[in-house]
């Protein structure tokens, strides 16, 4: 936007237009508009103004570091710019004569981008904004921008001395895209936490709000994530309990957390002295010995979701191979569906596949560390001349092959946690 002494430019995204605005007047605009309740009436009705850019690459903006451009790219830091950018969206076509596609990307730590990039428009989600209500019956609300930084999040709960999210700390990506993942870990699902979301209906581009009953959650899913481009995430509101060993413990189950406060005399000996920091102390320690620096080697963290299988599968697989664990099944992490189990993927890549630390192509390949996780080591391929920059295309054809080799060695299909796009 240009201003000058007697006018104002404005860009009016919607219909991509430029509309001259004159307001004569010496004095700044900003205080006449919170001035005057004409002025004030007036404002009310100015579209929210967004820089649309074109050919805007995605490499940077995911934690895989692979991925070509956007045609179309916009952040957004309010429901109105969101608004407006799906109304501008509407009014175009893509290059096929269709509806433009969108696209929102919130911290891009899920998706693999195609190397040839997204045709339609991505909306980078930046909706700020964290609030925690006052204690009632043990319990405070959080309500929290869909683009606010996840892990931010949970610091400043685990600060607050709050519970319920402390096992999913030290996760990359947005609050919006934790519910729409219904990210997991550690024995913890985000939507065991979420009262409410907020989100825009893209079709009537209205807000309107989903309990979480209604959300779809399901093992690493949402209807939000089976229904791109339906509804975009504006704020998400949690139910986070105050802290209280007398009345509550927080959950140490998983077999990683275990064997950790085991090591610590003081906690394995009264385990209800452990708090969220605790845990979270602990979480982080576990991620950082056992997942890659996300700031250093291109990743999405785990690829593939753990696979359930039969029971009568799994006796046959033990028969083989004695070692496999297993643990309950359920679309919740605190379900059990009878008559079925969850293997852990990472053990079969790595003891009946061999993919750990596996280099597939260039700088592609499988985390030293961890079975589960592909990556791209993009910092050492500008500097070694037999590596060149991993793509999207490797990713993908790593990503299939590993699927082949578990259903060649055990029956077993495998689905991936990440999403592809374009």
């Amino acid at each position: 936007m240009k201003s000058c002494l007697g006018g104002i430019l404005c860009y009016n995204a919607r219909g991509c237009s430029k509309r001259w605005r004159r307001l004569y007047s010496h004095f700044n605009l900003d205080i006449i508009l919170e001035l005057t309740p004409v002025a004030i009436s007036w404002r009310n009705h100015i579209p929210a103004m967004i820089n649309i850019q074109n050919n805007i690459s995605l490499r940077e903006y995911t934690t895989f570091r692979v991925g070509g451009p956007a045609r179309f790219f916009a952040c957004v830091k309010s429901v109105d710019e969101l608004k407006e950018a799906v109304a501008w969206a509407k009014g175009q076509r893509g290059s096929d004569g269709d509806a433009l596609q969108i696209f929102v990307l919130g911290g891009g730590s899920n998706i693999v981008v195609s190397d040839a990039g997204f045709g339609g428009l991505v909306i980078k989600n930046e909706i700020p904004g964290m609030e925690f209500s006052d204690e009632t019956a043990g319990i405070v609300m959080a309500t929290v921008g869909a683009g606010e930084n996840w892990d931010s999040f949970v610091a400043k709960s685990v600060e607050l001395g709050l519970s319920g999210i402390e096992n999913l700390s030290f996760i990359p990506g947005t609050v919006g895209g934790g519910a729409v993942q219904n990210i997991g870990a550690y024995g913890v699902e985000v939507q065991g936490a979420v009262d409410s979301v907020e989100v825009l209906d893209v079709a009537r581009n209205e807000i309107v709000d989903f309990a979480a009953a209604d959300c779809g959650f399901e093992y690493r899913d949402s209807m939000f994530k089976k229904n791109p481009g339906e509804f975009i995430l504006t704020r998400i509101h949690f139910n986070l309990k105050k802290f209280d060993p007398a009345y509550a413990a927080v959950n140490v189950s998983y077999r990683d957390l275990k064997e950790y406060f085991s090591k610590i005399p003081e906690k394995s000996a009264a385990p209800e002295s452990i708090t969220p920091a605790d845990v979270r102390e602990a979480v982080i320690d576990i991620r950082k010995r056992k997942l890659p620096d996300w700031t250093k080697l291109g990743t999405a963290g785990s690829f593939f979701k753990n696979p359930v299988i039969t029971e009568a599968k799994f006796v046959e697989l033990k028969a083989a191979y004695p070692d496999l664990p297993s643990f309950p099944a359920g679309k919740a992490t605190s379900e059990v569906v009878q008559g079925f189990v969850k293997v852990p993927l990472a053990w079969i890549l790595d003891n009946v596949c061999g993919y750990r630390g596996k280099i597939h192509s260039g700088a592609i390949g499988v985390y030293q560390n961890q079975a589960l996780v592909i990556v791209n080591d993009y910092l050492s391929a500008g500097n070694e001349a037999d590596k060149a920059a991993g793509t999207a295309e490797q990713i993908k054809s790593l990503a299939a092959e590993m699927a082949q080799s578990v259903r060649e060695k055990t029956g077993i299909d495998i689905a991936p946690e990440v999403q592809y796009i374009g």
